[in-house]
């Protein structure tokens, strides 16, 4: 799910990159597990109105991924932190747009939730079915996408009739991988 060409955009910046977090969130909705993805406000940034997980940076007493994570979800959707268990993470992944290296955490809630997203911070809420993730037709071809002042040939998903693409995408990836179903092997 990394755009072509990524290599060569992939080079840490100068300047020392931020350490952020994000939490991919599992909801058990009636037995059946779903993903959590916010849709961002739009605001002047290089991440407005993108589909993302809830997270974001560090913040200067913050020492764990983990903290960041929950913190973030909890700001974002109005989740308590309490209602999420930590089950682990996944792969670091530099961001250059933002300058920021990443880390995923997996956070699982089995309990009925209320949603109170920040509208400045979220548009909407997504609950997507894990099982969406592996229908091979929500893996779009290629479209073009604003990336460091240049037109990139990027892939994406079709979640809940928004474009995931980036980072969250090639997080969902990961998520695929070690679910063990990838897209390719989802019509074999």
């Amino acid at each position: 799910m990394a755009p072509l060409g990524r290599g060569k955009y992939n080079q840490f910046s100068s300047k020392p990159y931020r350490n952020a977090a994000v939490l991919l969130p599992i909801y058990n909705i009636n037995s059946y597990p779903h993903i959590i993805l916010t849709l961002r406000s739009e605001y002047d940034g290089v991440h407005s109105a993108q589909v993302s997980f809830p997270g974001g940076k560090f913040d200067e007493h913050e020492t764990e991924a983990w903290e960041v994570a929950l913190r973030e979800m909890e700001e974002e959707t109005g989740v308590n932190r309490n209602f999420i268990e930590i089950l682990g993470s996944l792969s670091p992944l530099y961001i250059p747009a933002s300058n920021m290296m990443v880390q995923p955490i997996i956070g699982w809630i089995d309990q009925e939730i209320q949603f109170k997203p920040d509208p400045r911070e979220v548009q909407r809420i997504m609950k997507i079915p894990i099982e969406d993730l592996f229908e091979s037709e929500r893996l779009l071809a290629n479209d073009f996408f604003k990336l460091n002042n240049m037109f990139v040939n990027v892939p994406y998903l079709k979640l809940d009739s928004e474009r995931v693409w980036g980072a969250t995408a090639m997080i969902i990836s990961e998520l695929r991988a070690i679910l063990g179903r990838p897209i390719k092997d989802i019509n074999s």
